[in-house]
């Protein structure tokens, strides 16, 4: 299920939806005595809304510069190649 946000930060209906799901569960975990359901709310938006906007440009940082793993991975087996051309 594709989660789909344009570049002004419209959200398309399945992250709606699954952003829905994600606050009636945080609502109904976080819910304390003596808060109301509206702060409570507010709160679990608040995270959702963090969370997947980290998330987002996480992974468009990724798909710009890609992984940092994989070009260490390469660098290591370049200095492998180096040492056993000096042998």
């Amino acid at each position: 299920m594709p989660l789909v946000v344009t570049a002004d930060g419209v959200m398309g209906d399945e992250l709606q939806a699954c952003m829905g799901r994600l606050l009636d569960r945080f609502t109904h975990k976080w819910n304390r005595e003596g808060e109301s359901e509206k702060e409570v709310k507010t709160a679990a938006t608040r995270f959702v809304k963090a969370r997947i906007a980290f998330a987002l440009a996480r992974g468009s940082s990724m798909c710009i510069r890609g992984q940092r793993e994989k070009w260490e991975h390469v660098q290591r087996e370049t200095e492998i190649m180096v040492e056993n051309e000096g042998q």
